[in-house]
């Protein structure tokens, strides 16, 4: 049986070797955007800090005006002063009357003008302010935004990553657990094509076991048949050649012979072949030595059914 838990838990450590490499091959796409993001937000601060750096200097600009505007006109102010004085000591006027007077027209000139000079830098600086928030505001919004797009297309990327890596994931999973699945079945196959061909060959030697074994019958009872048939016809002859005589060294032999009787009318063919060789083999070597004569041996191969 496939151990499925087994199989289960090799496909989740590949599958997760694969998804854990598409990831690290794709991390290189989030460090890019990250280090985009941050080149932009740095170029913002800059230009920012650039911002930031010319309304500074214009507030500086505007003080500086201020002040000189200031002092050309006390400058002019004294100047003024000193005119109005040596114009009337030409005149042999004192400062009184008239020209009290004119000096107080002197001074609240100057005052108004003082006033507008001071009014202006003010107005100058408040709309240096404004601007300065305006550029804040502005610089705060683009950054904002900036992290909001950044945030989107990082997840967006990091999404899309993560969706490969587990369409990688499931299509090692799903591979590899079809690969086993296959590989098992090949294998049960490959038992059950064995199995086919040790039954047919287990199933052949049979047959051919039964049909040596039905061969040795057929032999056996052919055997017997025909040794009935020849017991008959020995008999049969041995009744009519009755007048025949064994000379006593035959009769001797046919005495021993007797005894392998048994084993020539049997059902063992080995044993049966046996006795018969034995049979002839005695009946050979006593013709040969001369012991017995022809007539010696055709009548005890008769006698037992044999030729």
């Amino acid at each position: 049986m496939p151990n499925m838990n087994s199989w289960m838990q090799e496909a989740e450590q590949q599958a997760k070797r694969y998804s854990d490499t598409l990831k690290q091959n794709n991390q290189y796409l989030i460090d890019q955007l990250t280090q985009s993001k941050q080149n932009t937000l740095n170029q913002l601060q800059q230009q920012q800090n650039n911002a930031i750096y010319n309304l500074n200097s214009n507030k500086a600009t505007i003080n500086q005006t201020a002040t000189d505007n200031a002092k050309q006109l006390n400058v002019a102010k004294l100047m003024s002063l000193k005119s109005n004085q040596n114009a009337m000591n030409r005149a042999g006027l004192g400062t009184q009357g008239l020209i009290g007077s004119q000096v107080n027209e002197i001074n609240n000139e100057y005052g108004n003008n003082l006033t507008s000079v001071l009014n202006q830098r003010t107005n100058d600086l408040r709309n240096l302010e404004k601007e300065k928030n305006n550029t804040l505001l502005t610089y705060d919004t683009n950054r904002l935004n900036l992290e909001n797009e950044y945030g989107n297309n990082l997840a967006n990327l990091q999404q899309s990553i993560n969706d490969k890596a587990l369409n990688q994931y499931n299509t090692v999973y799903s591979n590899y657990l079809n690969s086993k699945q296959q590989e098992y079945e090949n294998q049960q196959a490959e038992l059950a094509r064995q199995e086919a061909i040790r039954q047919y060959n287990e199933n052949l030697a049979l047959q051919k076991a039964q049909l040596e074994y039905q061969k040795q019958q057929d032999a056996i009872a052919n055997a017997q048949k025909w040794a009935s048939i020849n017991s008959s016809k020995s008999r049969l002859e041995f009744t009519n050649n009755e007048n025949i005589q064994l000379s006593d060294n035959g009769k001797q032999l046919l005495d021993k012979c007797e005894k392998l009787r048994g084993m020539v009318t049997g059902n063992k063919m080995a044993t049966r072949q046996l006795a018969i060789n034995s049979i002839h083999s005695a009946l050979k070597q006593a013709y040969n030595n001369g012991s017995i004569n022809q007539n010696d041996v055709d009548y005890i191969l008769n006698s037992f059914g044999l030729e």
